[in-house]
């Protein structure tokens, strides 16, 4: 995924909140208050944290997140 711009979405349907990828990558995921579902703080990843975003993706146990390169 070097040099790619990679993009972050969020099933939202298949989410549950276990906020896993936020404890994981917290800055890149948080978990909504209202909804109680994760969501991406940035839609695009920064190189230095595509390894965090690729992490959140591996913990999510929903599979709700996936990780798009453009």
């Amino acid at each position: 995924m070097a040099g790619a711009v990679i993009r972050i979405a969020i099933d939202a349907d298949r989410c549950q909140g276990h906020a896993r990828c936020a404890v994981r990558a917290p800055e890149l995921f948080d978990v909504d208050d209202d909804q109680g579902k994760s969501l991406a703080l940035m839609e695009t990843v920064p190189p230095e944290l595509a390894d965090a975003a690729a992490a959140a993706v591996e913990t999510c146990p929903e599979r709700a997140i996936s990780l798009h390169d453009e």
